[in-house]
């Protein structure tokens, strides 16, 4: 049986996301900032093998279930899978408000 391969996106705003946030911890610690930005990028590395293991996103309206969300630290990781590709939408706080889409 040959595994499929899948592809793990970055949109431009998680990207940004993600900057942010490591800027942001970075005041206090540049070493926590290494730490969740590592931890952030790796998990969405992980989702190559099973992009189904976390609940659909229920702050997306009209979700067909390839809308899915999870949490690292406390920043919550919004993800899509379509087709054979998984797009890393947004990496927010998990303290504001999240935002349906």
């Amino acid at each position: 049986m040959v595994k499929r391969v899948i592809e793990i996106h970055w949109s431009d705003e998680a990207r940004l996301d993600l900057k942010d946030l490591y800027y942001y911890i970075k005041k206090d610690s540049i070493e926590a900032a290494k730490k969740v930005k590592k931890e952030i990028f790796s998990s969405s590395i992980k989702l190559k093998d099973n992009p189904m293991m976390f609940e659909a996103d229920r702050f997306k309206i009209d979700n067909d279930g390839s809308f899915r969300v999870y949490h690292v630290y406390d920043y919550r990781i919004s993800y899509r899978i379509k087709d054979d590709i998984i797009r890393i939408l947004r990496v927010t706080h998990s303290s504001l408000e999240p935002r349906e889409y």
